[in-house]
C-alpha cells in the first residue's frame, strides 16, 4: 500500500498532448511496472498501461492492493513505464573469472590429495 499525494511524475492530461481519446489496441491493457517518484524517494509498482502517445503512457495502478476502487491513472512519460524489471548496476563484488582464483569443490581437494 503506498500514498499517491505527493507524486511528482504525474502529468495533467493537459499537459501531455496528442492523447487518445480511446486506447487505439483492441486488445487487454498490457501489464506494466511503473516507477512513482516522490521529492525523496522513488518506487516500482505493477500497473496496467492502457493508452499512449510518443512520449506519455496512461498507467492504472491500485495503491491499496485490497481495495481495487483504489486503482487510479496516471499519466507517466514512457521513461517511467517498463515491460519487465529494469537493470540496474549491480554493486555487488563481480565473482572471480580466472579458474585459479575460484572455490575448489570439496571432490576437487579430495581428488588432489591436498587438504583445504
Amino acid at each position: 500500500m503506498y500514498d499517491l499525494t505527493g507524486l511528482i511524475n504525474d502529468w495533467p492530461a493537459a499537459a501531455v498532448g496528442g492523447v487518445p481519446v480511446k486506447p487505439s489496441y483492441s486488445w487487454d491493457p498490457v501489464a506494466v511496472l511503473a516507477r512513482l517518484c516522490w521529492p525523496d524517494h522513488a518506487i516500482w509498482v505493477p500497473g496496467h498501461a492502457n493508452r499512449w502517445n510518443k512520449n506519455f503512457v496512461l498507467v492504472l495502478v491500485t495503491p491499496n492492493e485490497n481495495d481495487r476502487r483504489s486503482e487510479t491513472g496516471l499519466w507517466l512519460h514512457w521513461t517511467d513505464v517498463a515491460r519487465a524489471v529494469p537493470a540496474e548496476a549491480s554493486r555487488a563484488p563481480k565473482p572471480p573469472d580466472v579458474p585459479s582464483s575460484r572455490a575448489r569443490t570439496e571432490a576437487q581437494i579430495r581428488g588432489s590429495g591436498q587438504s583445504a
